[in-house]
């Protein structure tokens, strides 16, 4: 993996020291013919701005945002509050405006003169005070505020054009003066209660929307615009797609469409579409269609929907599902792109079946194809979901005919062809696993026909090494993947045309992949874009009118808003390239292979294929397996012979064990025997290993005969130096039942890793300390994944042990106790070790169960001060707007146990985990409203990762639980994630229904037994992440 580091740019960097004032003051200036702009701006000062004004001529500093203040934190019903600020504008003003709104009404003074009053808080008024100003230029500009009962705050923004040129700006915020009597008797300076768009009150008609995020960073060159803020009732934007006229399409994760247009204008039209669909993680425009992947029971149910036009009248008017896909929700169906076939290409997660396809590009012959019992995930994820996984199909315009293209994903979200056709994905990872030997990056995928990328469920996943799966073009680490989009059709240099976009919600990152061809493939290097936080990205496009990048941040009810992109130089050459004619050439021959990947015809070259076979490159070598399982198997397995040395081609033997039925299993377990592996090289040893892999796991365990002679053959080689080798003997060697594995394999797991993992990136660490807080306490306390994967293998041996060797083997695990890794971690250390005992005689079992019992007590909760209240999500975010610095860190950790935070989630890298998501990063994923919502109101949104199943028996009994185990016959559920040891197996037949559960297995009310001061400690603690440093604490 490379990472390329740029330098990135804080978008709206001025300066330090003149942010500094900009911000004390809360006035923006802008110096009229006879000033300059402060020296300290670069040209990219200002880059991010909102689309209100023109691109400035010359660089100025961002518009200061409105702040909704108040007297305190906490208004009263009935509460009157009067506000001043004096109003000195030198030598003296043309013009002078108020733009105000009050919850819940307010009267406007200049001096003892009555200016006009505000009484409809979601619409602000426009007062004009030049008259009054004149009269009384050197008068104070009061507001006499009252609130009638809930939140309460006052936001106004005074515009002043100067006589001598320019303007002037001031805003509510904390520099104001409040009282609670008109003659100020009893003043104070006023309380920041939140900032316009802030929920309760979200966006005001008549006041500006909000700057950019202050926070988010772009390359040098680059500029990021925010073009529309999302307000509340149109949900939480997830997808984007661009028509034939430039305007964009959008929607909500739950929700209808939205057509965005007039994009230059200050004020963008953002309009309801009139349509039957949406909830659409997938959109797609081709001339006058709009293509529409429905996530969730909207229209006839999900799916894929073409929408049309059929009068002209710029409506889809007429609607028709293509294809009913079965599955929703995050890891459901996804996105929609064309391809340069003219095909359309649909890409879903591996909870969604296929769509009953009627083409494969390779044979649908897949299977687990592992040796020995896999670990499920100990926390239910995924558990019952097997081969294929996630899947990329294509259809017809029509949708008439589909064809499975690639297999193996866990949870890809979008696709994106390159210059040369070729299709990528970025797909995810299982945070989960972290610190487990099976644990897989994110990465990004060159999804080529017929490709396998290896995903199972729990411990099953198959090494990027397995030679009938593909390796990642590269591996971006941690993350969420969402959007993927290449530059093609931008303004932007040369180099950021030809990228890969890549983008990442969790860590609120776009990363740009530069791709090089590698052979028949490419290989790839990346480098953050932009990045932000909160910045869940979660969609982008190119629109070629404008030859812009516009991206959209939202999902899972989080705060929504349209940005742009755009280079800051225009569009310039990539710079003289020279065409990799040997890569084309390969590239080509691959292509060549794949025009077989259908069923055979009297034609094919099998002779051809056979070449392939052998060749130096893997990806020719996939593709001509690939075409070769489309051929009748007793059309070439006697070109399958014992040959020595190094043997017919060992993708022919796996070719011959996938696709046949066990009849050639002794002809298969010969020509393996008949190879001398000392004549291979690393890459072609594992292959030899994995040929006898997939030959066992598809046809069973050889005779007698054979079983000992390679039992023998590997016993004599083992262990290695390698610890990749050693993986795939030790595994081979339990199922061959060798009598030497136990005794060679454990000192392996008591000696530290060999495998030194990649550096963990410093950058990404700092954008998410939940990621970076688990990364470094697995530094500290490293998990030691080979010995993981060699304990989970030994779970499963039945030979060789010794009271000494079982002592050795299950003292490792407590070796293993201070080890650390991610949320399934501590449970499939736990799994491991039950499975093992499970295994061993009776009274080997009773013994090694009393000499390691877990007597470690139960950590005694604190208790809440209180006074207890039923809060509102409303109440939490005024109280939280009031400003969370000089908070209690430790009183914030307290709450954090009280709250029970602790018994469900991992955060700062502690915590049991596992019930719900990781917390530490809820600073880069959620705004503060978000956070509060999802806090006080745990089922308005729940991720699929952790949502409950509800079944219905036949009795009319209702069971809710989480599905921790599934068989063809049985599901066993846990009913509370408190009390993981007790379980119940339920027998399918008795299941009249079966559906997700509504309800967060979050209690509500958690945040109850907490007062203002304390539920304000645990919002900072939330916040900074743990951190006591933070700017959000004072001593503590």
């Amino acid at each position: 993996m490379t990472s390329e580091s740029g330098a990135l740019v804080r978008v709206v960097a001025v300066g330090g020291l003149i942010t500094a004032m900009v911000t004390a003051v809360a006035v923006w200036r802008v110096l009229g013919p006879a000033g300059t702009p402060e020296t300290g701006v670069s040209s990219l000062a200002a880059a991010a701005r909102d689309v209100s004004t023109p691109p400035p001529a010359a660089p100025r500093p961002v518009a200061p945002v409105p702040e909704w203040i108040w007297s305190t934190a906490t208004p009263q019903s009935g509460e009157r509050v009067w506000f001043r600020r004096t109003l000195d504008f030198g030598n003296g003003v043309e013009r002078v405006t108020l733009t105000i709104t009050c919850d819940n009404s307010a009267e406007v003074f200049v001096g003892d003169e009555r200016v006009g009053r505000t009484a409809d808080w979601p619409k602000a008024v426009v007062i004009d005070l030049t008259a009054a100003v004149a009269r009384a230029p050197s008068s104070p500009l009061i507001i006499a505020a009252e609130n009638e009962g809930g939140p309460a705050g006052v936001v106004a923004i005074i515009d002043a054009d100067l006589a001598g040129g320019g303007q002037h700006r001031i805003v509510t915020d904390a520099t104001w003066i409040a009282a609670t009597d008109p003659a100020f008797a009893t003043s104070r300076s006023a309380v920041s209660v939140g900032t316009h768009g802030d929920e309760p009150w979200g966006m005001i008609a008549g006041l500006p929307a909000p700057p950019i995020d202050r926070q988010i960073t772009t390359l040098p060159g680059f500029a990021v615009d925010l073009v529309y803020r999302v307000p509340g009732q149109q949900g939480s934007w997830v997808s984007l797609a661009v028509d034939d006229r430039g305007r964009l399409i959008a929607s909500p994760q739950s929700g209808g469409l939205y057509r965005i247009d007039r994009l230059q204008s200050p004020t963008p039209r953002v309009l309801p579409l009139d349509t039957p669909v949406g909830s659409s993680q997938g959109l797609l425009c081709v001339e006058q269609d709009l293509y529409v992947m429905v996530n969730e029971d909207r229209g006839d149910g999900p799916g894929l929907y073409r929408g049309r036009d059929t009068n002209g009248d710029d409506q889809y008017d007429t609607w028709q599902r293509l294809r009913a896909i079965r599955g929703g929700g995050e890891h459901g169906p996804h996105a929609v792109t064309l391809g340069p076939d003219g095909m359309i290409y649909v890409v879903a997660g591996n909870h969604t079946p296929l769509p009953e396809p009627e083409r494969f590009t390779a044979p649908p012959v897949w299977d687990e194809d592992t040796l020995l019992p896999r670990l499920w995930d100990a926390r239910g994820h995924a558990v019952g979901i097997m081969a294929p996984g996630g899947w990329v199909c294509r259809t017809d315009r029509d949708g008439r005919t589909w064809e499975v293209v690639a297999t193996g994903f866990r949870n890809p979200y979008d696709l994106a062809f390159n210059a040369d056709g070729e299709l990528f994905t970025y797909d995810a990872d299982m945070e989960w696993d972290m610190g487990a030997p099976w644990y897989r990056p994110t990465r990004i995928n060159h999804v080529v026909s017929g490709a396998e990328f290896g995903w199972r469920s729990g411990s099953a996943k198959w090494p990027s090494s397995y030679p009938d799966s593909l390796p990642a073009v590269v591996d971006i680490g941690p993350g969420s993947p969402t959007g993927v989009l290449f530059g093609t059709g931008a303004h932007f240099p040369g180099r950021y045309r030809e990228a890969l976009f890549a983008l990442d919600w969790t860590f609120g990152t776009i990363y740009a992949v530069h791709l090089t061809p590698d052979g028949a493939s490419y290989r790839g290097s990346f480098e953050t874009f932009i990045t932000g936080r909160p910045l869940p990205v979660a969609d982008a496009v190119i629109n070629p009118t404008d030859g812009a990048m516009y991206f959209v941040v939202g999902g899972r009810g989080t705060q929504s808003a349209l940005f742009r992109v755009r280079s800051l130089a225009g569009s310039a050459p990539a710079g003289a390239t020279t065409r990799d004619e040997e890569a084309a050439r390969l590239r080509g021959l691959r292509r060549g292979f794949e025009r077989l990947h259908r069923p055979a015809g009297s034609g094919d070259d099998v002779d051809a294929l056979w070449r392939g076979l052998a060749h130096d490159d893997r990806f020719v070598r996939f593709a001509a397996r690939v075409a070769l399982e489309h051929q009748p198997l007793e059309g070439w397995i006697d070109r399958l012979e014992v040959t020595g040395g190094l043997g017919p081609p060992l993708e022919a033997v796996m070719a011959a064990a996938r696709t046949g039925d066990g009849t050639h299993r002794d002809r298969l377990v010969g020509v393996l025997l008949g190879i001398d592996e000392d004549t291979l090289d690393r890459d072609r040893r594992l292959a030899w290993l994995r040929a006898w892999t997939l030959v066992f796991a598809r046809t069973g365990a050889p005779p007698p005969r054979p079983r000992e002679t390679l039992r023998r053959r590997l016993e004599s080689v083992y262990p290695t130096s390698d610890p990749e080798v050693d993986r795939a003997l030790c595994e081979l060697l339990v199922f061959l039942d060798s009598p030497r594995v136990v005794a060679r394999t454990l000192p392996l797991m008591e000696n530290p890793d060999t495998e030194v993992a990649p550096p963990p990136d410093a950058a990404l660490l700092a954008r998410s300390a939940s990621y970076g807080n688990v990364i470094t306490q697995m530094i500290a306390a490293p998990p030691q994944r080979q010995a993981i994967h060699h304990a989970l293998t030994l779970r499963h041996a039945t030979s060789g042990w010794t009271p000494a060797l079982r002592d050795r083997y299950f003292d490792w695990f407590e070796a293993m106790r201070h080890a650390s890794g991610g949320l399934s971690f501590p449970g499939f250390l736990d799994g491991i070790r039950t499975e093992a005992l499970a295994n061993m005689p009776p009274s080997e079992r009773d013994r090694l169960t009393a000499r390691t019992p877990d007597t470690t007590p139960a950590p005694e909760r604190p208790t809440p001060a209180g006074p207890p209240r039923l809060w509102t999500t409303r109440e939490v975010v005024t109280l939280a707007g009031a400003g969370l610095t000089g908070r209690d860190w430790q009183r914030g950790r307290r709450m954090y146990q009280a709250a029970r935070c602790a018994e469900c989630h991992r955060f700062a890298g502690t915590g049991r985990g596992g019930v719900g998501p990781d917390l530490t990063a809820v600073a880069t994923r959620f705004t503060v409203p978000d956070l509060v919502r999802a806090l006080v109101e745990p089922s308005a949104t729940i991720s699929d990762q952790y949502q409950q199943t509800e079944l219905l028996l036949a009795d009319g009994t209702l069971l809710v639980g989480r599905i921790v185990n599934e068989t063809a016959d049985e599901i066993t559920l846990l009913p509370s994630p408190f009390a993981p040891e007790h379980r119940v197996v339920v027998v399918k037949q008795d299941v009249r229904d079966r559906t997700p559960s509504q309800l967060s297995p979050m209690m509500p009310g958690l945040l109850n037994p907490l007062g203002p001061e304390e539920l304000l400690d645990l919002l900072a603690y939330l916040l900074a992440e743990g951190d006591s440093r933070s700017s959000y604490f004072g001593d503590s």
